[in-house]
């Protein structure tokens, strides 16, 4: 079955990224999850940032596309903006935390780590697939 995601990069003053830990699995994602029907990607991604963390934000522009071939699965990241970045814990995160390039921990969610890395190193925006 073919999933359509869309996931929140939202970026701190001092360059690290937000991160959730999750509840029901002990490991780092981005801020994001399934687009409903007849609902768009960046929609789908300002619902769930506010779903998951709280934190009321704007997709700003879209940074990447990627492609799950293994789990047909096409996820949009989204660089989001936020007048206020105070994330709560929610019933899907018990934790958040800014990661930058050089601090992002091992149990995070690779195709996040992998996204987010190339974000780090300045691509404006690209297209990318895994099998898996």
């Amino acid at each position: 079955m073919f999933t359509l995601g869309g996931f929140a990069i939202v970026q701190a003053a001092d360059g690290g990224v937000l991160f959730c830990l999750r509840k029901d699995r002990p490991i780092w994602n981005l801020p994001g999850g399934r687009v409903e029907l007849h609902e768009s990607p960046w929609k789908a991604t300002e619902r769930e940032l506010f779903e998951e963390t709280g934190v009321v934000g704007i997709v700003d522009r879209l940074i990447a596309v990627d492609y799950d071939v293994g789990k047909n699965d096409l996820a949009s990241y989204f660089l989001c903006k936020a007048p206020q970045v105070l994330p709560t814990e929610t019933d899907e995160a018990e934790r958040f935390s800014f990661f930058t390039k050089a601090d992002m921990p091992e149990t995070m969610y690779s195709r996040h780590r992998r996204i987010v890395e190339r974000f780090f190193d300045g691509e404006a925006a690209f297209f990318s697939s895994v099998v898996t």
